[in-house]
């Protein structure tokens, strides 16, 4: 019973130690990091407020900014657009949401849409107000996350 303990300890060294080799090799090729597009734009709003605040479609470019379809940054873009609205409006408590697409046409219809129906909406006695904010008054910036490079 011992030598087959042994035996199999040893098969299991062995084969624990040619399987590191492997993925040490495999690990060692990194692929480059492709270069995407995505356009993007986002809506601000304080939510005891009657104004949204609606950006244009900015296109973005940089590697990797999508990871299994999904816009891991767009929590950092969204902060972006709060803070630019909380400043230049003086409209404080401000949530922000960042929409994307990497086709523009598909997102324009999407922001149109959006902007239909807050503009439709309700709160309290007021409608909400849509405002729009034009590229030349804010873009979002490209930032450099250091796990995208």
């Amino acid at each position: 019973m011992q030598k087959v303990l042994w035996l199999l300890l040893l098969l299991v060294g062995f084969t624990g130690m040619s399987r590191a080799d492997i993925t040490t090799a495999a690990d060692n090729i990194t692929p480059e990091p492709k270069e995407q597009t995505l356009f993007i734009f986002g809506v601000s709003q304080n939510l005891r407020d009657s104004v949204a605040y609606v950006t244009d479609i900015v296109a973005i470019t940089a590697p990797n900014l999508l990871q299994k379809k999904f816009f891991t940054d767009r929590d950092l873009y969204a902060e972006q657009l709060r803070v630019y609205v909380e400043q230049t409006f003086a409209s404080p408590h401000q949530t922000a949401v960042v929409f994307y697409d990497k086709k523009i046409v598909k997102l324009e219809k999407m922001r149109q849409k959006l902007r239909i129906k807050l503009a439709g909406q309700k709160l309290g006695l007021d409608k909400i107000v849509v405002k729009d904010i034009f590229k030349d008054q804010f873009q979002f910036k490209k930032l450099e996350v250091a796990g995208s490079n």
